[in-house]
C-alpha cells in the first residue's frame, strides 16, 4: 500500500496516452464543447463568496453557511482556494434570495457575495458586494 503522505512525481503530458484529446499541433489539449456547455449550465445558478476578516476554518464556514441558507433548499459548496467558495444552487430563485436578503456573516465576519461569471478570478475582489446598514444618529432630515 502506498504512503499517501509521499509526494507523487510529476508526469509529462507527452508520456500520457491521451488519444484524440490533442489538437493538430500535438501539444494543445482540446476542450470538448459539449462538456464545456454542460458545465456552464451547471454553474448558471452559482455564487462566489468570500468571508472577510479573521481566518476561519473551512468546516466552520461550511456549517455556518449551510445553517443560514438551509431554507433555500439544496446547494453545494466547493472550495476554490485563496479564501473563495463556489456556492451552486439548484434554482435561480435561491441564488436571488441570497443576493437580495442579506447581510451574511460567519462568526461575526462579513461574507462578500458575487454572482459567478466567466471573468471571475480568485485574485480580484471586483464586483464583490454585500449589503450593509450604517447608522447615523442625529443626521439632519434633508441628508
Amino acid at each position: 500500500m502506498a504512503n499517501v503522505w509521499h509526494k507523487k512525481s510529476n508526469r509529462r503530458i507527452a508520456d500520457l496516452d491521451i488519444g484524440n484529446c490533442l489538437m493538430k499541433d500535438g501539444e494543445t489539449i482540446k476542450l470538448h464543447e459539449e462538456n464545456v456547455m454542460k458545465n456552464t449550465k451547471k454553474l448558471q445558478n452559482s455564487l462566489v463568496i468570500k468571508v472577510f476578516g479573521d481566518n476561519i476554518l473551512a468546516y466552520v464556514i461550511n456549517s455556518k453557511i449551510k445553517r443560514q441558507w438551509l431554507y433555500l433548499g439544496k446547494f453545494n459548496l466547493t472550495w476554490l482556494g485563496k479564501g473563495w467558495i463556489l456556492c451552486s444552487f439548484e434554482d435561480e430563485e435561491a441564488l436571488d434570495l441570497v443576493l437580495s436578503n442579506g447581510q451574511w456573516f460567519v462568526k461575526g465576519q462579513i461574507i462578500g457575495v458575487e454572482k459567478r461569471s466567466t471573468s471571475f478570478t480568485p485574485d480580484s475582489l471586483k464586483g464583490l458586494t454585500t449589503p450593509i446598514w450604517i447608522r447615523m444618529p442625529s443626521l439632519p432630515l434633508q441628508c
